[in-house]
């Protein structure tokens, strides 16, 4: 897998691969495509199942990094709230990250499509920030997206 590189524009992270995976069973923000019987917690939790947060954690070098592999873990396990609270602090250490501005974003989609419905405006807006960093990000626009 790739190396551990959240937030550097230009490069291949290991979290990139990640959220387009968990991407991939969403068509729109009305929830998941229903491809799959499993909630959007369970396939989240599938998505992110190969990610090491122990990896993340020996290769995080920065603070950001380390905050950063503690709200995968979080989101991993579907603590949403634990895992906005991170991503966000993370934020205000890199702001310009599109990896964290998605991985944002899909905390708030699955606090959204797990009843706050109030959260659905604040994904659409990470995703949306998410792109202004990084057009063509495949973790936000997804697997398929070939433009």
């Amino acid at each position: 897998m790739s190396e551990f590189r959240i937030g550097m524009t230009g490069r291949r992270t290991l979290v990139s691969p990640t959220v387009a995976l968990a991407l991939g069973g969403c068509q729109t923000f009305d929830g998941f495509s229903g491809r799959s019987a499993e909630s959007p917690a369970v396939e989240t939790a599938l998505a992110l199942s190969g990610v090491s947060v122990e990896g993340l954690r020996k290769k995080a070098d920065t603070y950001e990094r380390k905050v950063t592999a503690e709200a995968i873990e979080a989101l991993r396990v579907n603590d949403l709230r634990k895992a906005s609270q991170l991503f966000n602090a993370a934020l205000k250490l890199k702001v310009a990250s599109s990896d964290l501005h998605a991985l944002n974003a899909l905390t708030y989609h699955l606090m959204a499509l797990a009843g706050d419905s109030s959260k659905f405006d604040m994904a659409e807006e990470g995703y949306k920030v998410a792109l202004r960093f990084e057009p063509y990000a495949r973790q936000v626009r997804g697997p398929r997206y070939q433009g």
